[in-house]
């Protein structure tokens, strides 16, 4: 599942395999439920790996090297403010160089790269626009909540609006968030607390296959921005800014479920800014592509690994922080 805390507006892509029970099933029967989707979670993500992830890694290479010949074709064309798309990134090209791209907003679905290609999210289903911002009922939301459209069962892509949760929210599959209104598409996440039972994540993924998390502002969580965890795979991360937090983002929870050997995450074009300390992100088991992202002044560390993880880092800036026992 994937849970979000404090939402305001967002570009957020899933197409996974868990679903929600009611709250009051008999717990036997919860517990039964719970297996049977754990069960399924895995055999998912085993379909999804790619056993030639340097497949992977090579195409958004590609990518990125014709983004950025095209731009450098492109200054040289230009003229005062006017001129051809001056997006450098392939995700952003694909879409901001297109003018009417705001006229077919499922087009963006086409434009992720990395081990997140695949996903579709809300892109196969209706528009749901939320009409109502409240947040008041956990178990039976409200028709025009964004609660009511994140368990609908079925793709949709949801048009959300500024709207702050009580509880952490949690999607079901195959679901867009979209907040792109205008030039701005935007989600921000930012000091949530844990409520009933929850870690206190900004985002957390568990157990989910073809995730998408593009566009988004986040910091200060209580716990970390970005956790995927139990074997959650071909994930794609791009285009964020993340900023004053201490655990940034960590693929692989633990040291002893070698099931996240089969993780797969792509963390591109992304900025990490000012105040953050480590994991960005920490690695556990899996295959992680770190490529074209921009570091600034971190506290601790930048990236690191553990338990043979491989770990592809390409492309990135690095500015130091002046303390030598933090490079």
């Amino acid at each position: 599942m994937t849970g979000l805390n404090k939402f305001f507006l967002s570009f957020f892509c899933l197409s996974f395999s868990v679903i929600i029970p009611t709250l009051h099933a008999n717990i036997y029967e919860f517990d039964e439920y719970w297996q049977q989707r754990a069960k399924q979670a895995h055999e998912d993500a085993l379909k999804a790996y790619d056993p030639n992830p340097m497949g992977v890694v090579g195409n958004i290479t590609s990518y990125i090297a014709e983004a950025v010949i095209a731009s450098n074709s492109t200054r040289r064309k230009l003229e005062a403010n006017t001129g051809p798309c001056r997006a450098t990134n392939p995700i952003d090209r694909c879409w901001r160089c297109d003018p009417n791209w705001a006229n077919n907003r499922k087009r963006l679905a086409d434009c992720v790269q990395g081990f997140g290609r695949k996903t579709t999210g809300g892109k196969n289903g209706a528009f749901y626009v939320v009409t109502d911002s409240s947040d008041n009922d956990m178990v039976n939301p409200k028709p025009g909540t964004l609660r009511y459209a994140v368990i609908h069962k079925g793709p949709l892509w949801i048009k959300s609006m500024t709207i702050r949760l009580n509880q952490e929210l949690i999607l079901t599959s195959d679901k867009t968030i979209d907040g792109k209104e205008l030039l701005f598409r935007l989600l921000m996440v930012t000091e949530p607390s844990p409520q009933s039972d929850g870690d206190g994540d900004g985002i957390s993924i568990f157990g989910s296959t073809n995730v998408w998390i593009e566009h988004i502002s986040m910091s200060k969580c209580y716990d970390g921005l970005v956790d995927a965890i139990m074997g959650s795979t071909h994930i794609t991360i791009s285009n964020c800014h993340f900023t004053h937090h201490n655990e940034v983002m960590l693929f692989g929870a633990s040291d002893g479920y070698s099931k996240d050997k089969i993780m797969q995450i792509t963390v591109a074009f992304n900025h990490l800014g000012q105040g953050l300390v480590q994991r960005m992100p920490r690695c556990r088991w899996g295959f992680f592509h770190v490529v074209n992202n921009n570091y600034t002044h971190w506290l601790m560390y930048a990236i690191g690994g553990s338990r043979h993880p491989t770990i592809i880092s390409e492309g990135n800036q690095f500015i130091a922080p002046p303390n030598p026992n933090a490079k």
